[in-house]
């Protein structure tokens, strides 16, 4: 197995053609330190995975699903990518719910890249998709105990780097 002890789980395909697994870790709500998504790559279809040096460290979470998501898309003329990366963004309860940005196939998720969807209790769940070219599509549990949609400019999330 890729890793052990996760569930709710999400697979992008990265610039080199290798498959990259982000997973909820069920440990998280105990653990105080060394809380984050576990994260593995594999270049074989699956047969074998590697740790990400990120796993367990980049993305924090409180032990809900998360969502990893590849956007691919043209700009002036050249094709581009980014990964985007939605949950609710803290280390013991459900509060925070960011869409983070990698430019480099999630090595790094520079937090200038950040964008707070819903800051109170109650953040849950999200899945996002690309409407097009320019925008993100993202369905969310809000803190008020329902179902959020936002349609969300790429130039938003990428600020400088569109």
């Amino acid at each position: 197995p890729a890793t052990f002890n996760t569930n709710e789980c999400q697979v992008v395909e990265l610039s080199d053609g290798s498959l990259m697994l982000n997973a909820r870790h069920r440990a998280n709500r105990r653990l105080k330190t060394g809380n984050g998504r576990a994260i593995a790559v594999t270049k074989d279809m699956g047969k074998t995975w590697t740790e990400h040096q990120t796993s367990r460290k980049a993305l924090v979470e409180p032990a809900c699903q998360g969502s990893l998501y590849r956007h691919d898309y043209k700009r002036n003329g050249t094709e581009k990518h980014v990964l985007l990366f939605s949950n609710p963004s803290d280390t013991d309860r459900r509060i925070r719910h960011t869409i983070k940005v990698s430019f480099d196939d999630g090595e790094t998720w520079p937090e200038e890249y950040w964008m707070l969807l819903d800051g109170e209790w109650g953040a849950g769940y999200s899945c996002m998709t690309s409407i097009d070219n320019e925008t993100i599509g993202i369905f969310y549990e809000g803190s008020q105990a329902d179902i959020q949609f936002q349609a969300i400019p790429l130039a938003d999330l990428l600020k400088d780097r569109y």
